[in-house]
């Protein structure tokens, strides 16, 4: 890849084709470089999207201003306060408004209004922009050296990288390139209605954490009770279906606070209820065959009961057949051979 120069040149004296080979390799390193820093920039901008390498570049151009209106003022300051001469202090200056414009205001405009989430082919874009921006930051930077540190006759050394040549001499033709393709992104984008970021849909909800289910623990009678008899329902082979239930599956809700307000449904009287007047002495006995009932009921047995009959005590309700019993505990009905209420756990007779 290596061409040989002439080891002599009309005006010049004789050099050999070693140096000439080896001044040839700095300049192909050179272009190599530039290279790999422009594509530096190209997965950060892929990363970022359009949107955000637009404010970099909008940043970059901001920079390159301040420059043009400061950099040899300033620089002229700076070099009567310091050993610099004037070039070397308007090339500081103007590096420093460059750098500072496109890293603060250009990536922090980015990161503060831009959206952070872009599709797949707006990405591409947005790497195709961080390249041009890559493009410009070294294209000002080579004119920066060329107008404040090198002289006339060291500016032509410049020349011979070609993408330093290119970037000094035809960086308009890149952003003329970059402007006839910006032109119908733009229009396709404005008649499709098409955006560089993922728009959020009033569906797209972050879904809460879920929250376990509160599983009560059981007593020490209730195990005992587990224990000591065998299940009422044989268990499944695998898990139960959800279809089976009779009730839906209550869903889990979190307390809101730590403790709920008790809401009381029933009506409370605030006041002792009155007593019903009972009026049936106030009405005259227009007729003697008139039976006017009263409100308090009477047993059965005082109605129908006959003159010297003895009072017969009232069967108790819950008067059970023989051989069954009552659990001591919860009142449960026990059978005949039933050592241990099923129920609560109890033994019998306890």
């Amino acid at each position: 890849m290596l061409a040989r120069l002439p080891a002599e040149r009309p005006g010049s004296t004789a050099e050999p084709n070693e140096v000439l080979e080896v001044r040839m390799s700095i300049y192909l390193v050179l272009d190599i470089l530039l290279i790999l820093l422009i594509l530096l920039l190209t997965p950060i901008g892929f990363w970022r999207g359009p949107v955000k390498e637009l404010f970099v570049t909008l940043g970059i151009l901001f920079g390159v201003l301040m420059s043009d209106y400061w950099a040899r003022p300033w620089g002229n300051d700076l070099a009567g306060l310091t050993t610099l001469t004037s070039g070397s202090g308007a090339f500081l200056v103007a590096m420093i408004f460059l750098i500072t414009s496109t890293f603060i205001l250009g990536y922090g405009l980015g990161a503060t209004l831009a959206p952070a989430r872009h599709t797949t082919a707006t990405r591409v874009l947005g790497a195709g922009v961080a390249a041009l921006n890559g493009a410009l930051i070294l294209s000002f930077t080579l004119q920066y050296i060329r107008l404040f540190l090198l002289s006339d006759a060291n500016e032509a050394s410049l020349n011979r990288s070609l993408v330093t040549r290119v970037l000094l001499n035809d960086i308009g033709w890149i952003l003329l390139a970059a402007a006839i393709i910006a032109v119908p992104i733009i229009i396709y984008a404005l008649a499709t209605g098409y955006r560089a970021y993922a728009l959020d849909s009033a569906g797209q909800r972050v879904a809460p954490a879920p929250v376990a289910p509160f599983v009560p623990t059981q007593p020490s009678h209730a195990a005992a009770r587990d224990a000591s008899l065998p299940p009422r329902v044989p268990p499944t082979a695998g898990p139960e279906h959800p279809g089976y239930k009779a009730e839906p599956t209550p869903v889990a809700r979190p307390a809101t606070r730590a403790t709920r307000p008790l809401v009381v449904t029933e009506p409370v009287h605030t006041s002792v209820p009155e007593i019903p007047v009972d009026h049936s002495d106030q009405m005259s006995d227009t007729d003697p065959h008139l039976v006017i009932p009263s409100n308090t009921p009477q047993s059965p047995r005082a109605a129908t009961g006959t003159p010297g009959d003895q009072p017969v005590p009232d069967e108790p309700a819950d008067k059970l057949p023989a051989g069954y019993d009552h659990c001591s505990t919860c009142n449960t009905v026990l059978g005949p051979g039933m050592s241990v209420c099923p129920n609560c756990g109890t033994p019998r007779n306890a």
